[in-house]
């Protein structure tokens, strides 16, 4: 695949790391629909994150769940080994991905509409048929400063 230009999808798809990106994404979909279907109470609160070298790494928002799962490990392990994709799992490890805060943008306050501005607005209430929409001018036109600017 070459730099500096966009590659096209043949180029893409023959790229060994993708295709070994794309294989594991693949297995770890599968190995998720099956603790989903095994282990019904949890499908909804964790996703597999990983399955390498016996262990099963599952991830969950929820603490009080991933101390749930630690608990009941033993059972979800016998569960979990009937099925041949798990033959080999050895033991599950749970890790507790919280949620990134959202940072809430602190917007900067409009600047007040200026005397000439709510003139303005109600003189168009006073021009306006529509009884909405000169009530509308009115409660904006309230927001305007009450002293004329020099």
């Amino acid at each position: 695949m070459r730099y500096g230009r966009a590659a096209s999808s043949a180029e893409l798809f023959s790229s060994p790391l993708l295709r070994q990106l794309h294989a594991q994404a693949c297995v770890l979909a599968r190995l998720d629909k099956i603790v989903a279907e095994r282990l019904t109470l949890l499908k909804s609160a964790c996703r597999v994150a990983a399955y390498k070298d016996g262990t099963l790494t599952l991830s969950t928002s929820n603490s009080a769940l991933a101390g749930q799962i630690r608990y009941m490990q033993a059972g979800l392990l016998g569960n979990l080994r009937q099925c041949p994709e798990f033959s080999a799992l050895q033991q599950i490890r749970v890790i507790n991905c919280e949620p990134a805060p959202v940072k809430k943008t602190v917007r900067q306050p409009l600047p007040p509409l200026s005397f000439s501005t709510g003139n303005l607005l109600r003189e168009a209430a006073e021009l306006v048929d529509d009884a909405e929409l000169s009530e509308a001018f009115r409660r904006l036109a309230s927001h305007a400063s009450d002293k004329p600017t020099e």
